[in-house]
C-alpha cells in the first residue's frame, strides 16, 4: 500500500473455504473478464453470464479483503445500506485513484463461506495436498481442525 501510495488496498484473489461442502477453492476475478458477456460455470456447478461488471464487482466488493486508512475512512465513509456498501465504498476511493490490488497467489487468506454468507463466487476448486502449499497452512493444526470439521460435512448441500 505505502509503495504504490495508496490509501486503501483488496485483494485480486483469494482462497476460500466453503463450510458446508468442505471445498477448498481459489477465486481469481481476472479469468473473467472479457470483450464479451460470456458463460462461466461456478464452483457450485450453476451456469452462469459473467459480464465485466460482474468481475468488478468481485473485484472490488468484498469488504472482508480491504485495509485502508482510517483518515480516507473518515472522509469518505460507508454508505448506510444493507447490500452493496463495500463495493460503493471502495469505488468511491477508486475513483480518486487512492486504491491498490494485491493478488493473493500465496494464501495469506483463507475466506470462509458459511451458511449465512451474502458471499458468492467463482472458484478452482484447490486439493488438500495444494493446501499444504499456502502461507495460511503456517497455522497447523488450527487449520486443520478448522478444515476437517469441513471436511467430515463434505457431500452437505451447499450453503
Amino acid at each position: 500500500m505505502i509503495r504504490q501510495h495508496a490509501v486503501a488496498i483488496t485483494l485480486g484473489s483469494w482462497f476460500v473455504f466453503e463450510e458446508c461442502s468442505g471445498g477448498v477453492g481459489y477465486v481469481d476475478p481476472r479469468g473473467i473478464d472479457g470483450f464479451t458477456e460470456s458463460t462461466r460455470l461456478t464452483w457450485a456447478g450453476a451456469v452462469t453470464k459473467c459480464t465485466p461488471k460482474d468481475r468488478d464487482e468481485w473485484l472490488y466488493g468484498y469488504g472482508f479483503s480491504y485495509v485502508y486508512s482510517r483518515s480516507r475512512a473518515m472522509e469518505l465513509p460507508y454508505p448506510d445500506k444493507d447490500m452493496g456498501e463495500d463495493f460503493e465504498f471502495f469505488m468511491r476511493l477508486k475513483d480518486r485513484r487512492y486504491t491498490a490490488v494485491l493478488f493473493d497467489d500465496y494464501g495469506i487468506c483463507l475466506h470462509t463461506i458459511h451458511s449465512r454468507s451474502t458471499s458468492s463466487c467463482e472458484a478452482t476448486g484447490v486439493n488438500r495436498e495444494e493446501i499444504r502449499d499456502l502461507d495460511v497452512s503456517a497455522l497447523g493444526p488450527l487449520l486443520l481442525e478448522y478444515l476437517r470439521d469441513g471436511w467430515d460435512r463434505k457431500g452437505a448441500s451447499r450453503c
